[in-house]
């Protein structure tokens, strides 16, 4: 039991998993019609993919999404829609 003046520090811990891939906040971008997405490199070809923000911290600045495929490589650049689709070379 507590008395008055004594206090406990603690967390709570939910059994509420989520799973996704965790991709800095600087990636995610939005267009005209608020769909979230991001800029990928898929077989040498960039690819606008729409995804799931699940969860955002921002402590790390960093959020857990859902909808690429773990062997994806995201970009921070920002492109215009044109570029969909466009051959690119990573090095």
């Amino acid at each position: 039991s507590l008395a008055i003046g004594n206090y406990v520090e603690g967390s709570i811990r939910l059994n509420n998993s989520q799973s996704g891939l965790v991709l800095p906040v600087q990636a995610i971008q939005h267009d005209s019609a608020h769909q979230v997405y991001v800029w990928v490199v898929r077989q040498n070809r960039l690819h606008k993919v729409n995804v799931e923000v699940v969860m955002q911290d921002q402590a790390s600045n960093s959020v857990l999404v859902k909808g690429i495929q773990p062997d994806d490589i995201v970009s921070l650049v920002k492109f215009s829609e044109q570029a969909n689709g466009s051959p690119v070379k990573v090095s």
